[in-house]
């Protein structure tokens, strides 16, 4: 999850080298499935410690993946509330 922000970081503002912009879409957007994916179960059972973390994490991730839609003309990744939903299930285990 905290691989997303940095990877969204470079694909806006670039770096020194010329990375292939279309391989880094993808690679978020198969990093960012994945994560929704896991993030229900890996959420359940945590310490008050690890559930900070974890929404902290979530939060950070969720920017990113605003500014990733953004970045790429309003983009959604699977639904308007793409990256609601993780942090919905944190605060909301079932």
């Amino acid at each position: 999850m905290k691989a997303v922000s940095p990877l969204v970081r470079v694909l806006r503002y670039g770096t020194a080298r010329r990375l292939p912009e279309d391989a880094l879409r993808s690679l978020i957007r198969s990093i960012s499935v994945e994560i929704n994916a896991g993030v229900p179960m890996g959420s359940r059972g945590l310490d008050e410690e690890t559930t900070a973390a974890r929404i902290a994490a979530m939060e950070a991730y969720d920017e990113a993946l605003r500014l990733f839609a953004e970045y790429n003309s309003g983009l959604t990744l699977g639904g308007s509330s793409f990256w609601n939903r993780p942090h919905s299930v944190a605060a909301n285990p079932r």
